[in-house]
């Protein structure tokens, strides 16, 4: 009997202890999980995700998170709860502004996981990665997929925002308009509220729908909790007015808003004082982007006095500012794109550095002049008149339309350009741009192909016939092939270059020309320092570097000689290279009778055959490597 209550007894420690173990691990379990959670929403503010943008001072608690969700899948790889730690650190990458590691761990979790009940959820954040790394096709659609997944989560507010923000940099801004207005009507007291009315006024300012965009930047303004964020959104209505020409009414709403604000002390422009730093914090800078936006306003009226006027109030204010500079800036728009006083324009642009170096605008100014310069340069250079004439102005064309957003201007020039050359392929090209005009900034698709038929009933042979009949043939009109006619390619010139003749013989094997052996030769040079062909005891071989030949060079008296010698025929070049110093030297060199008068002399030396190195060389120059 005491057996079998010691053995229940143990029986009954080991089950206790094996319990014991599975709840100690569970509560590691737990307690890992908990901490990787809590740092997570420490993080995100209690928040699912950022939603705005990453906050580098959170990335702390975001590495956290991900470290104990690590720790997590490591200790206990078999758990069933897997799938909320693997979730928890694609979001923890995210957080951390690491959607690209993201993307990778999320794209395969359903099949990692097939059964759990994440899905969802993971398949909104594979698309927030997506779209974070600029996959936003991609984004779009893991977005649709997370709300058909589960159409009533809590995530199904989120995924309409991010899908209206993906449809936004795909510039489809009238989806994203309704996807936004879809948030907003199902989820009126949601705290997304807001960010969807943002996006649907910029997709409707995209879209071109001024009024309604205002009217909901104006809502905008009316629900800010304060002052930055209301005037933020009162100059988002400025806005629209401008984009929408209407500068009056900007005009009202920016004088309103400039009687609220305290003009600034006037800086001290002289240099008396030194530079004196302008405190731009606390809402300094209200007063100068007001003057900034009147200004303009003023601009886009045309009225240029009234512009620089309040341009020049902003420098004086803000010198040497980043809102100085921007002013200096706008002065050259005005000249550029109001006065037409392009000279003007580029002095102006030249002054944004002297007001900030650092300025964006310093930077579009210098391209601005850039174009400005090339304006200018190709009127005053040569060539062709009519040419120049023409293609000066499609440049000034050019730069009405695309810079200073002149559709109108561009469309004077290329008028003009028809009217002064009727019936050449100037007026072919310029009838061309202005259909181009028409249909893409003007959106007069009647008056477009009115011009494209005149281009192909009356310009055959040129390039603008061609352009025109495919501009129509993509809009479903039939050209006949009657009318079509190629293009005639001008031939090529003949080229009449005379070549020098080959020598008229063969030249023998081993021998090697004088030209081939001294480089004064080769440059046309009838002597050399070293001999030419009538003295070969004189001759150096090639491979006398150029440093031998400059010390050759200092010969004085060789100099005089030749240069005193009109005659530069070989013979007379040959006598003088071999000049006093190089006989006193060969004369030196030569052996002595040392045996007394009757004793035969020692015989001469001959001369060296050709090819061959002389045995001595003028003084003041260094063997070569190459002799022996």
């Amino acid at each position: 009997m005491p057996d079998v209550l010691g053995g229940l007894r143990r029986a009954l420690g080991a089950a206790l202890a094996l319990a014991l173990m599975l709840t100690l691990g569970s509560c590691a379990y737990y307690n890992t999980m908990f901490m990787a959670k809590r740092y997570y929403n420490q993080a995100t503010l209690g928040a699912p995700y950022l939603v705005d943008k990453p906050d580098p001072s959170q990335a702390q608690n975001f590495n956290k998170s991900v470290d104990y969700c690590k720790k997590l899948l490591g200790s206990y790889p078999k758990s069933k709860w897997v799938d909320d730690a693997t979730l928890l650190w694609a979001r923890g990458l995210i957080g951390k502004d690491d959607p690209g590691a993201a993307l990778e761990m999320l794209r395969g979790f359903s099949a990692r996981y097939p059964n759990t009940p994440l899905r969802a959820d993971a398949t909104f954040y594979l698309g927030l990665s997506s779209r974070l790394t600029h996959k936003y096709t991609e984004a779009v659609t893991a977005f649709e997929d997370s709300r058909r997944i589960s159409p009533r989560g809590d995530m199904v507010p989120y995924a309409y925002l991010e899908e209206s923000r993906a449809l936004m940099s795909l510039h489809r801004y009238d989806e994203a308009a309704a996807i936004a207005d879809t948030l907003i009507e199902r989820f009126e007291k949601h705290p997304l509220h807001d960010r969807a009315l943002l996006t649907r006024a910029d997709a409707r300012l995209a879209l071109g729908d001024y009024q309604q965009a205002r009217d909901d930047y104006r809502t905008l303004g009316g629900r800010a909790a304060n002052d930055d964020d209301r005037f933020r959104w009162l100059l988002k209505e400025a806005d629209c007015l401008e984009a929408g020409h209407d500068g009056e009414a900007s005009l009202v709403l920016l004088r309103d808003a400039l009687s609220h604000e305290k003009e600034p002390v006037l800086s001290d422009t002289t240099g008396k004082l030194g530079f004196i730093p302008v405190n731009l914090s606390g809402g300094a800078d209200r007063w100068g982007l007001l003057k900034l936006r009147i200004g303009g306003a003023y601009t886009l009226m045309g009225r240029q006095q009234e512009a620089l006027g309040a341009f020049d109030d902003v420098m004086v204010h803000y010198w040497r500012t980043p809102l100085a500079a921007e002013a200096q800036y706008r002065k050259g728009y005005v000249y550029e794109v109001v006065a037409d006083d392009f000279a003007t324009a580029r002095l102006e642009y030249g002054k944004v550095r002297d007001q900030s170096v650092s300025s964006v605008f310093a930077v579009q100014a210098n391209q601005r002049a850039a174009n400005l310069d090339r304006l200018a340069q190709f009127r005053v250079a040569g060539g062709d008149s009519v040419a120049k004439d023409a293609e000066a102005s499609f440049m000034r064309a050019e730069l009405y339309l695309f810079q200073n957003d002149k559709p109108q201007r561009a469309m004077d020039e290329y008028r003009g350009v028809s009217e002064r050359f009727p019936g050449t392929g100037w007026d072919a090209k310029a009838l061309l741009a202005q259909a181009w005009v028409k249909r893409t900034r003007m959106r007069d698709t009647t008056g477009a192909d009115s011009l494209l038929w005149a281009i192909v009933n009356q310009h055959p042979a040129t390039e603008a016939q061609l352009a025109a009949r495919d501009y129509l043939e993509q809009r479903g009109a039939e050209v006949p092939d009657s009318l079509i006619k190629m293009p005639e390619r001008p031939l090529l010139a003949a080229d009449t270059t005379r070549l020098t003749p080959p020598p008229g013989g063969d030249m023998p094997l081993g021998t090697t020309s004088p030209a081939a052996m001294d480089s004064t030769l080769r440059l046309g040079m009838r002597g050399s320092l070293y001999g030419g062909a009538a003295d070969p005891r004189l001759r150096v071989d090639a491979g006398i570097d150029s440093l031998s030949r400059a010390a050759a060079s200092t010969d004085s008296l060789a100099r005089v000689q030749q240069a005193a010698i009109p005659d530069t025929s070989a013979k007379v070049i040959a006598s003088v290279r071999a000049d006093s110093v190089a006989a006193a030297r060969a004369r030196a060199t030569a052996p002595r009778d040392t045996t007394g008068p009757g004793t035969t002399p020692a015989p001469a030396v001959p001369p060296a055959p050709m090819g061959e190195p002389v045995p001595a060389l003028p003084p003041g120059i260094a063997k070569p490597d190459s002799l022996p």
